[in-house]
């Protein structure tokens, strides 16, 4: 018999641990377990992987990395389309919002324009 919690996906760990860090407001240690979690993820996981890209995108932001951030938000709109999921319509939201402020940024303009397209 197979112990039901002798193993448990790094990608899902990776990821419950940048949630908890980002509980915490530990922002850069939140990204690296997101992008740990990225790295171990299934190729074919497209709806998970779009939604830690969003979280990813928030933290990098938080950290004051505009610029990393907005190419995240960009990978993030490369997952989105065909996506049917509240979550990442709401992550969707959730990134016109935070990106609101920054909105006489040229590539922030952009991003949302294409956002918009969607």
């Amino acid at each position: 018999m197979s112990d039901p919690f002798g193993s448990y996906p790094a990608a899902a760990l990776y990821y419950q641990r940048a949630r908890t860090l980002t509980a915490l407001r530990d922002h850069q240690e939140a990204g690296r377990a997101f992008h740990a979690s990225l790295r171990t993820r299934a190729p074919q996981a497209r709806r998970a992987r779009a939604l830690t890209t969003a979280l990813l995108a928030e933290s990098q932001l938080l950290q004051g990395n505009l610029e990393e951030s907005l190419t995240t938000w960009k990978r993030f709109l490369g997952d989105y389309p065909g996506l049917r999921s509240a979550r990442a319509t709401a992550s969707l939201t959730t990134m016109r919002q935070v990106l609101r402020p920054h909105s006489t940024h040229p590539d922030v303009a952009l991003l949302t324009e294409e956002a918009a397209a969607l």
